[in-house]
């Protein structure tokens, strides 16, 4: 065998840089999933309007038309590399911190305590 899998009364790493990592010597996968309505729909569509607003904004300051109509993943790739990071960086952040405030309600469901209290590690 290649490694072992999660032993809940090993010690093990937590990384909490964006949201927690789990690590632990001698086990080989950590899979972080998202059930497909982890961020409801109106919290999707708010974001795409905020991603939009902010291109407008900052083409404004820059005397410059950057999304020429067009909705902000079709010319987030095209931008200057620094003005992509920043935008990266805002809105990577933004994810992040919703998905770590557990307002999903998965996070509240039944499979979940299920799994948790199997591990009894959260």
């Amino acid at each position: 065998m290649f490694g072992e899998v999660f032993d809940p009364k090993a010690d093990l790493f937590v990384n909490e840089r964006m949201r927690p990592h789990w690590s632990q010597a001698g086990a080989i996968v950590f899979v972080t999933f998202r059930t497909k309505d982890s961020i409801p729909q109106e919290v999707l569509n708010r974001w795409e309007k905020e991603k939009n607003a902010w291109l407008d904004q900052r083409s404004k300051r820059e005397g410059m038309d950057v999304r020429q109509g067009k909705m902000w993943h079709q010319v987030v790739r095209d931008l200057p590399h620094e003005v992509r990071a920043e935008f990266n960086k805002r809105f990577r952040r933004q994810h992040e911190t919703f998905l770590d405030g557990c307002y999903v309600p998965f996070a509240k469901s039944r499979i979940f305590e299920n799994r948790r209290r199997q591990f009894d590690v959260l």
